[in-house]
């Protein structure tokens, strides 16, 4: 088994990988409320920005269980409390929704960037990483343009 940590134990890496697990299902929440709100022609292309967050949930559970460690109780379905974040935070229904939710993207992208400065993560934890940025890449650049436009 590869050893996925340096100079940090296991149980601080899990923690916040699975911080990043919560951060991905609050997005892919908040991807569900804008696309209830989007144009037909949007719609697609959240629901994909939905799927690669379920994707990214996935591989990072699999780190978190490789590290010895649980992604949570059913870490491929958001819980209540998800869902109910992603409203208050006003990317539900009726919120500026694509602005929002670029926002969200952004800042999710600066906490994969962080836990893996903060927490001196292994080449292969970054190599993850990295992999999950470049896969949002090409949706992350079509949500910033609809932004913008909105």
């Amino acid at each position: 088994m590869v050893d996925f940590t340096k100079s940090i134990n296991n149980e601080q890496m899990v923690e916040a990988l699975k911080a990043l697990i919560q951060r991905n299902h609050e997005v892919a929440a908040a991807c569900r409320a804008a696309r209830d709100n989007a144009a037909s022609d949007g719609a697609g292309q959240l629901a994909e920005l939905e799927q690669m967050h379920g994707r990214h949930v996935d591989r990072l559970g699999e780190i978190v269980r490789a590290l010895g460690g649980s992604p949570g109780e059913n870490e491929n379905e958001p819980s209540f409390a998800h869902k109910a974040k992603a409203a208050l935070s006003g990317l539900g229904p009726g919120s500026s929704g694509l602005k929002g939710l670029a926002e969200s993207e952004q800042q999710l992208t600066g906490e994969y960037v962080r836990t893996v400065d903060q927490y001196r993560a292994s080449d292969e934890i970054v190599e993850v990483v990295n992999q999950l940025l470049d896969d949002s890449k090409s949706l992350r650049d079509w949500l910033e343009q609809q932004a913008k436009n909105a």
